[in-house]
C-alpha cells in the first residue's frame, strides 16, 4: 500500500510537470492573461521584455521588471552582496526604459540605491542603462529620496540565470512552466512534501500559496513569480481593501508556510499579493532564504517572519513590505530563536512596521545569536534596527553591522521614526506572556551610517520592565547620523527609562 501511495504522488507529480507546459508567454512578452504595465516599457539587449504591475502600499499597481544577467567568461565582477566566480564576467545589457505616456514629472532621475549610470533617450522618451552585474534598484523619476516619487518607481530585479534548473520531468519536481497557473483546491493551496522541489520557472506566474508541515529537504526556486491572492495587473479585489489593519481580510494566508522540519532552500522566486505574511518560517532548522524579491502591499503584510528557527540564512533579498521587512520571533514557546544571519540585502517596510525588527512575540525563552550585516534600509516609518520583547525571552548577542539607512523626505509618518528601539514590553503581542517579562542584553550596533533627508523627528528609544526584565550592555561603534559621528544618547536622540544599564558609544 505504501509503495502503491508513493507510485500515485510521482504520477501526480509528473502529471503536474507535463501541464505546467501547456500555457505559454504571448506574444505581449507578458504571460498570456497577465496585463501589462501601461505606463512603462522595457527592452533588454534591444528585446522587449514584460512589465509587470504589481500592487504596492494602498493597492497601487507599480511597474516591476524581472531581469535574467547571462554570464561569460572573460573578467570578473561583483553585484550586491553577489562573489562572481574570478574568470567570470556580466555580459553587458543595454536596457531601456520609455515612458508609454509621454515624458514624467521633470527632475532628478536615478536607479536606488548606487545603480548603473543613466543616460536619457533620444526626445526624452525614457532612459538607457548598461547592466554588467546583478542588482535590484528602484528607477526614481522626478525626486530624490522622496515618498511619493519612490512610490510610483519602476522596480528594476536583476539576478543571475538559475545554474541548474530541473527538468518537468524529474522526479521529485512540482514544475511550473511558463504562463499562468491557478493551482486546484482550497486557497489554490501548493502543499510541498519531504524531499521535494517546487519550481516556478522565469515566466511563469503561480496565483496561490505554498504550505509545509513537517517537511525535511524541500525547495522553492525558480526565477517566475508566486501571487498570493490575486495576479499581477489585477486590482485589489474589493474583498481585500482595509478600511484598517484590523478590517483586513487574510483569507489566503501567508505566501509561504512552512511549519517545522529542516533543511529548507527558498531561492530566486518574487513573491507578490499576499494576504498576509509573506514568508513564514516556523520552527525549522537549517534554511536558506537567498536571491529573491517580495512585494507588500498592505498592513501585516511582513516580509520574512522567523517564528522561530535556528541557524536561519537570509541573503541578498529585495524586500518591500508593508509592515516588517524582517521579523524574528518566538512564538513556539518549545524552541528557542537562535543562530539567524541576514545580509546583503534592500529592506523598505514602507508605511507600517520597521525595517530590522525582532519581535514582538517572543514567546519562548531565548533569542540569540542573531545578525544583520550589510543591509540597505530605506527609511518611511517605523525602526531601523530595533528589539520589542513582548514575551519573556531573554534577548541576547544581537549584531547590527555595516547598516546603512536612507530617509525618504514626504508627508510625516503617523508613527514615531525611530533610529533605534530597544524595549521591553507587553500588550496586543504578549500571547499567553501577559505576566512575564524577559529582557534584552549585548546588543552591539558597529558601522552603521543613516542619512535622514529631512524627515526630521529621528528618535530612539530604551526602555526595560524592571530592574530583572532591563535592556543592559548596548554597544554602539563607528555610528554616523547625518555625516555626524554619533557619540552619545544624545547623539541619537535617545529616550531612556530607569531600567537600561550599560550604554557605551565608542569617543
Amino acid at each position: 500500500m505504501v509503495q502503491e501511495n508513493q507510485r500515485r504522488w510521482w504520477w501526480s507529480l509528473w502529471c503536474t510537470s507535463v501541464l505546467a507546459l501547456g500555457s505559454r508567454v504571448g506574444s505581449s512578452v507578458c504571460p498570456d492573461g497577465i496585463t501589462p504595465s501601461s505606463v512603462i516599457g522595457v527592452t533588454v539587449g534591444g528585446t522587449p521584455t514584460c512589465v509587470y504591475s504589481v500592487a504596492t502600499h494602498g493597492g497601487v499597481l507599480t511597474p516591476l521588471t524581472l531581469i535574467t544577467l547571462n554570464v561569460s567568461t572573460t573578467d570578473r565582477g561583483q553585484g550586491q552582496g553577489h562573489t562572481i566566480a574570478p574568470s567570470t564576467m556580466m555580459v553587458g545589457l543595454r536596457v531601456e526604459v520609455s515612458w508609454l505616456n509621454g515624458p514624467p514629472t521633470p527632475g532628478p532621475v536615478g536607479l536606488r540605491p548606487n545603480g548603473p549610470t543613466l543616460t536619457a533617450l533620444a526626445g526624452g522618451a525614457g532612459v538607457a542603462f548598461e547592466l554588467t552585474e546583478p542588482g535590484r534598484w528602484y528607477l526614481e523619476v522626478g525626486g530624490l529620496w522622496q515618498v511619493e516619487s519612490f512610490a510610483s518607481a519602476l522596480m528594476v530585479l536583476v539576478t543571475l540565470p538559475d545554474p541548474d534548473p530541473p527538468s518537468p520531468t524529474d522526479l521529485g519536481v512540482v514544475y511550473f512552466g511558463p504562463g499562468v497557473h491557478r493551482p486546484p483546491g482550497p486557497g489554490r493551496s501548493i502543499t510541498i512534501q519531504n524531499d521535494t522541489t517546487v519550481y516556478i520557472a522565469e515566466g511563469a506566474v503561480v496565483l496561490g500559496v505554498i504550505r509545509g508541515n513537517n517537511v525535511h529537504n524541500v525547495t522553492i526556486r525558480g526565477r517566475g513569480i508566486l501571487a498570493g491572492s490575486f495576479l499581477p495587473g489585477e486590482p485589489v479585489p474589493s474583498s481585500q481593501v482595509c478600511g484598517a489593519c484590523k478590517e483586513c481580510n487574510e483569507s489566503f494566508g501567508q505566501n509561504v508556510f512552512l511549519d517545522q522540519g529542516s533543511g529548507v532552500l527558498i531561492d530566486g522566486i518574487t513573491i507578490v499579493h499576499s494576504s498576509s505574511w509573506n514568508i513564514r518560517l516556523q520552527s525549522l532548522t537549517d534554511v536558506v532564504v537567498r536571491d529573491a524579491n517580495i512585494i507588500g502591499w498592505r498592513c501585516w503584510n511582513d516580509g520574512i517572519d522567523i517564528v522561530p528557527s535556528q541557524r536561519v540564512l537570509v541573503e541578498r533579498m529585495f524586500i518591500r513590505s508593508d509592515d516588517d521587512c524582517i521579523a524574528i520571533k518566538g512564538m513556539d514557546p518549545t524552541m528557542n530563536t537562535q543562530d539567524v544571519v541576514v545580509r546583503h540585502s534592500i529592506l523598505w517596510n514602507q508605511a507600517h512596521g520597521n525595517c530590522q525588527e525582532i519581535g514582538y512575540e517572543l514567546w519562548n525563552n531565548r533569542v540569540s545569536n542573531i545578525t544583520f550585516d550589510s543591509n540597505f534600509c530605506i527609511h518611511q516609518s517605523g525602526s531601523i534596527a530595533s528589539i520589542h520583547n513582548g514575551g519573556h525571552a531573554v534577548v541576547e548577542s544581537v549584531l547590527y553591522t555595516n547598516i546603512t539607512a536612507m530617509g525618504l523626505d514626504g508627508p510625516p509618518s503617523p508613527w514615531s521614526l525611530q533610529f533605534v528601539e530597544v524595549v521591553v514590553t507587553y500588550g496586543r503581542y504578549s500571547g499567553n506572556d501577559t505576566a512575564k517579562r524577559g529582557a534584552i542584553a549585548n546588543v552591539h550596533y558597529d558601522g552603521v551610517t543613516y542619512i535622514d533627508n529631512h524627515l526630521g523627528g529621528l528618535a530612539s528609544t530604551l526602555a526595560g520592565n524592571a530592574t530583572d526584565h532591563s535592556v543592559s550592555n548596548l554597544k554602539f561603534t563607528s555610528i554616523s547620523i547625518n555625516g555626524s559621528r554619533a557619540v552619545s544618547l544624545a547623539s541619537i536622540r535617545a529616550t531612556v527609562n530607569p531600567f537600561v544599564f550599560n550604554v557605551t558609544f565608542d569617543v
